[in-house]
């Protein structure tokens, strides 16, 4: 079957394929957030996001990794040994901002000043 395409670069498919290959297979493999450093682990193809956001909580990790070895996902595991995150100034525990009241109990905690 022949397809036709649009070729308003001047370049033919071989070139364009040439060009684009390098960057197909590459993919982050960490990110920064606010000061916090994640590895991302990517296994298959699927819509699922899994978060490790304590880095104090070693078991957690290694048993996201695992999971990782088995399963198809995106995983984000926080770098470093601290439980809390630093950002804008201050100081907050991931796990108490799902909510407002307890986002806003966890920063004041937190942050007295």
């Amino acid at each position: 079957m022949h397809r036709h395409y649009d070729n308003t670069s001047g370049l033919d498919r071989r070139q364009l394929l040439a060009l684009g290959f390098p960057f197909f297979f590459w993919r982050k493999r960490g990110i920064r957030l606010e000061g916090s450093k994640f590895d991302i682990v990517r296994r298959g193809r699927s819509t699922r996001r899994y978060i490790h956001i304590h880095g104090n909580e070693e078991t957690a990790r290694q048993i996201l990794r695992a999971h990782m070895k088995t399963h198809s996902g995106i995983a984000f595991l926080v770098e470093g040994a601290k439980r809390n995150v630093s950002l804008d100034g201050g100081i907050l525990d991931p796990n108490r901002m799902f909510s407002r009241a307890g986002a806003e109990r966890n920063l004041r905690t937190l942050n007295p000043s």
